[in-house]
């Protein structure tokens, strides 16, 4: 039996040693790697420290396509800062802790009141935010306040907190299938925040979780050396999204082809 103790304990210490060994070079590895990170963020920030970055809104905006945005009521599909994470992290879930896709440039400095007016002046849109952490519409609903507060801080806040000083509308959730014989029942009606344009009030239909009668898009941002800043492009119609990329140079603005390799840095 004593045998059977000290190999126990001997296995049990080996065991150990080795856990303690991986932690250790996890450890320097992860140290390591934020060292680099931290070094190409600093490197981003400098190219675009005196960029014109409204006027780069501006160059965004008329870039993209809002023939294939017919509806007068457009969802703008909003996520979180890659960094942006509250709350306990799940198994083996990882966080960057330094941002290297986008620190100069990003969702929240696009959607400002400064943009969403160009757009709904130019294109007489209602502008709806859509989370996509949150899954769903700016609402005071106590599951989605939970969401928000878990994904969206700092930067990330700023469009749900300015999208609640605006108007209130209606959307009735329904949902269709083969329990209900295919008809459509009211399932709840709810209130979330949008843009208005002209203070136009909304009532809007969700069936099976898609808003009807609505244009969708998203925005996606990335920073690189050099002062270049390159934005995916999706009209959430099913078909490729569009990768589009601008440096500034000599104190302005000018569309460069978007290089393959950069499109990478979207999977994040």
């Amino acid at each position: 039996m004593k045998i059977l103790v000290f190999i126990f304990l001997l296995f049990s210490s080996a065991m150990t040693a080795q856990s303690t060994e991986k932690w250790i070079r996890d450890s320097i590895r992860k140290e390591s790697q934020r060292r680099q990170d931290e070094t190409l963020r600093v490197k981003i920030l400098s190219g675009l420290k005196d960029a014109d970055l409204p006027a780069l809104s501006e160059k965004i905006v008329s870039g993209i396509d809002f023939t294939r945005l017919q509806h007068e009521n457009l969802v703008f599909h909003f996520r979180n800062l890659c960094n942006d994470r509250r709350g306990p992290l799940m198994f083996e879930e990882d966080i960057c802790w330094v941002n290297t896709v986008n620190p100069a440039y990003h969702h929240a400095d696009f959607w400002t009141s400064r943009t969403i007016r160009l757009i709904q002046e130019k294109y007489h849109k209602n502008l709806i935010p859509g989370l996509k952490r949150a899954d769903g519409l700016i609402t005071d609903s106590e599951e989605f306040n939970h969401t928000a507060a878990a994904y969206y801080a700092g930067d990330s806040r700023k469009i749900i907190d300015l999208a609640k000083t605006k108007k209130r509308g209606k959307v009735i959730d329904k949902i269709a299938g083969q329990n209900t014989g295919y008809k459509a029942v009211v399932q709840k009606e709810s209130t979330f925040y949008y843009f208005p344009y002209r203070n136009k009030k909304l009532m809007l239909t969700r069936l099976n979780g898609r808003i009807m009668g609505c244009g969708s898009i998203f925005l996606q941002f990335a920073n690189f050396p050099d002062g270049i800043v390159t934005v995916k492009t999706d009209y959430m119609d099913g078909n490729d999204a569009v990768y589009t990329s601008y440096q500034f140079k000599d104190r302005k603005w000018t569309e460069i082809p978007a290089k393959q390799e950069d499109q990478l840095k979207f999977n994040f």
